[in-house]
């Protein structure tokens, strides 16, 4: 059996993973928003964890936080992504 690239032996993700399905999700979604909840019951993974994951893709500028309570946020597609950092 050969083990996941993306699982260390201890089971626990690699770093990086769980950002990289956050923003795989949203990237599904494009059209929507979500909280850390809602994404962690579709993923199943923590929604602490999740919340981390969301404030780290916010500064990287790859999905924005569209409301503040509850904390819900949506991605951003690659050309708004490179037009907003154009700007700084």
């Amino acid at each position: 059996m050969r083990p996941s690239a993306t699982v260390t032996d201890s089971g626990r993700l690699r770093p990086g993973v769980l950002g990289e399905m956050v923003l795989n999700f949203m990237a599904a979604h494009p059209d929507e928003a979500f909280t850390a909840t809602a994404i962690s019951r579709s993923i199943e993974r923590s929604s602490g964890a999740i919340a981390n994951s969301l404030v780290t893709l916010t500064e990287r500028g790859t999905v924005r936080q569209v409301t503040d309570q509850p904390r819900r946020y949506q991605y951003v597609p690659a050309q708004d992504a490179s037009s907003a950092t154009a700007g700084n």
